[in-house]
């Protein structure tokens, strides 16, 4: 299944949201940006021969950072994949699509939705139970939000699980990086859910489980 979603510009964080409402409304802060009604449009032009490789070399510095380098090309339709989206998860290779990648910003943006988000999520995580259990620990109005933008059916497990892999990789986007005591403090609390499953996940939980998709992908990329 190839797995995509709009990556859109987002005002810097200065502090990791504590709690999922408070990412909850950074996530839609970034979905209701100027550009975002470009971003939506179904149909977009492909982009030039120079445009692919100037978001090629936008990308250098952070595919030499995680290890991994993505696809990049003018389009989805050049792969049959016909999405309003800037990239995918194809054939188990993160894939930019150019036009979408309108500025630099946007196309590091994709790479981390893509390469994190998806991709790194896809490899963590293989049990459908865990998607699940995220599920049941969103908020609702979130939840509402999630499926109304991405047109899912909430009484299927298989789109609960689809939303919360959009809803992580929307996260990623976002780089957000934690502290060592942040860090510190979700592994403990990873701990304490092995013996009480029932604590609830909230935005630290979160950020450390793409921490974790990020230390997956470099890892599996330095074989």
């Amino acid at each position: 299944m190839n797995v995509a979603l709009n990556v859109h510009e987002q005002a810097p964080l200065d502090l990791l949201p504590t709690n999922i409402e408070a990412i909850k409304k950074a996530f839609i802060q970034i979905h209701q940006s100027p550009i975002d009604a470009a971003n939506d449009q179904l149909i977009r032009p492909p982009a030039s021969p120079e445009h692919v490789l100037q978001v090629k070399d936008w990308l250098q510095d952070l595919e030499r950072e995680l290890g991994i380098k993505a696809k990049v090309i003018a389009t989805s339709s050049k792969v049959n994949t016909y999405v309003a989206a800037p990239a995918a998860v194809i054939g188990n290779e993160p894939v930019i699509f150019a036009n979408y990648a309108d500025n630099q910003k946007l196309a590091l943006d994709a790479f981390e939705y893509v390469a994190v988000g998806l991709l790194g999520i896809q490899r963590l995580i293989k049990d459908s139970k865990v998607f699940l259990r995220i599920f049941e620990d969103i908020d609702p109005d979130t939840r509402e939000y999630m499926a109304k933008r991405n047109e899912l059916d909430l009484t299927k497990p298989t789109q609960q699980e689809l939303l919360v892999k959009l809803y992580l990789a929307g996260l990623a986007s976002l780089n957000i990086k934690l502290t060592w005591l942040e860090r510190r403090e979700a592994w403990q609390r990873q701990m304490v859910r092995l013996v009480y499953p029932k604590l609830k996940m909230n935005s630290l939980d979160l950020h450390y489980l793409l921490l974790k998709a990020r230390r997956k992908i470099r890892k599996d990329h330095k074989k």
